[in-house]
């Protein structure tokens, strides 16, 4: 059995129309202002955002630069100890009488045994 649809109509009508349509258009006026406002200082907190987000990027940037030449840094200071300390080997062995040559092999096998662990 289908089910019957119905449709009713209702008219209103309230005591001073008028006025109360005058009432009702300046909430409307008062709503857009209102919402005009909020979209203005949307827009300047979307551009202060902006800003904010193109600082943080150049500070990122600008921090990564900053580590790679900290690395690098402490790359070319591990290089100097590592000379230094060679360089003081090598006076070391030449002070209990071995030759440039046996040194320099020597050297050799020290640089294996390094790079096998590196």
């Amino acid at each position: 059995m289908a089910k019957a649809k119905h449709t009713y109509a209702i008219r209103l009508s309230v005591d001073g129309g008028g006025k109360v349509k005058a009432e009702l258009m300046d909430v409307g006026r008062a709503g857009d202002k209102s919402l005009k406002k909020i979209e203005k200082a949307g827009g300047k907190a979307s551009l202060g955002l902006t800003k904010l987000s193109d600082r943080a990027q150049a500070l990122g940037r600008n921090m990564k630069f900053l580590y790679g030449a900290i690395a690098a840094a402490g790359a070319i200071r591990g290089l100097q100890e590592m000379v230094k300390l060679y360089a003081d080997f090598e006076a070391g062995l030449i002070g209990v009488g071995k030759s440039y040559c046996q040194i320099w092999c020597l050297g050799i096998q020290i640089k294996r045994q390094s790079d096998q662990f590196a």
